[in-house]
């Protein structure tokens, strides 16, 4: 199986219904879970796509370990369980769960394998999207990023790109937009924009108040989320690429995806960025170039 082959193994709006289900009503037995969420006064769940979408969303996802199976009772994994049931379906955590789990080694072992990779193709796919010029770069529509992809990895055939087909390039927009890597603009073109995800891993990384250098946050921030700068995943992609087709990053600069997110938390007053005297500079690889050395985590989102 693989993450985003929603065709055979299931899509992320099933997912969340499954996974608020499980939250609100606890352990079910699987055939009780399916009929909440692919109900048969509804449709034959034998037959139907719904039906089929809600078996193989299950499947998918009690395989990379979000879901446990004893016998026939379905639950969530003991990591992903909050207290607070309201809480606990909300989509913050949701997406906070599902991008933990996806990330994990054991779900991104196969990861150049284009079938039966777990969730290395989701994790490949964020990963080039984080090494490109996401201020300039249109991702939108699928073709022209499926040869953009052939071109900068140098695979000897479409069959090994993410973007090989507009079911998974469709799936790819969703998974990245739930996790907290992208939007979605008014023309309906995605915008890369980690942002999210960054924000919530501020409070794993630091407390409030708390002033770090930008090369310590890089460093720490990879090991939360792979697909960024320094991270085991960003670099396993990064490594393939041409670097002279791709913005440049190296000790002292961050990429244009991760400074795009540090500008907004700062805007947001989440962080504060910031250039201490006597501390050499991190470039900031944003349209108007930026320097800081430092940053603060200030707070919440808005506040």
């Amino acid at each position: 199986m693989s993450v985003c082959n929603s065709a055979s193994d299931g899509n992320a709006s099933v997912l969340v219904a499954l996974f608020r289900t499980v939250t609100q009503l606890g352990e079910l037995d699987r055939d009780e879970l399916l009929e909440f969420c692919a109900p048969t006064t509804l449709t034959d769940r034998a037959q139907s796509t719904q039906g089929k979408a809600a078996e193989k969303t299950l499947n998918t996802w009690t395989e990379v370990g979000l879901f446990c199976q004893e016998k026939n009772k379905i639950r969530i994994d003991d990591d992903f369980v909050l207290e607070n049931r309201a809480l606990g379906a909300s989509l913050d955590h949701i997406r906070r769960s599902v991008r933990k789990v996806i990330m994990l080694p054991e779900n991104n072992d196969n990861f150049w394998e284009n079938e039966k990779n777990r969730a290395a193709d989701l994790t490949r796919g964020l990963a080039w999207a984080m090494c490109q010029d996401v201020f300039t770069k249109f991702f939108n529509p699928h073709a022209p990023l499926q040869e953009e992809e052939m071109k900068q990895m140098n695979y000897a055939t479409k069959e090994l790109c993410v973007f090989r087909n507009d079911t998974r390039w469709s799936s790819f927009k969703y998974w990245a937009q739930l996790l907290g890597f992208a939007w979605t603009d008014s023309t309906g073109t995605l915008q890369i924009d980690p942002t999210l995800a960054v924000r919530d891993v501020l409070e794993d990384l630091l407390e409030d108040g708390e002033e770090i250098s930008l090369g310590d946050f890089r460093s720490k921030l990879a090991e939360k989320l792979p697909v960024l700068d320094d991270g085991v995943y960003w670099k396993k992609v990064r490594e393939h690429i041409d670097p002279s087709i791709v913005p440049k990053v190296g000790k002292k600069r961050l990429s244009p995806a991760l400074s795009r997110a540090l500008v907004r938390l700062d805007s947001a007053e989440e962080i504060r960025l910031k250039q201490i005297s006597d501390a050499e500079p991190f470039s900031l690889s944003c349209p108007a170039e930026l320097t800081h050395s430092h940053l603060v985590r200030m707070g919440s989102w808005g506040t």
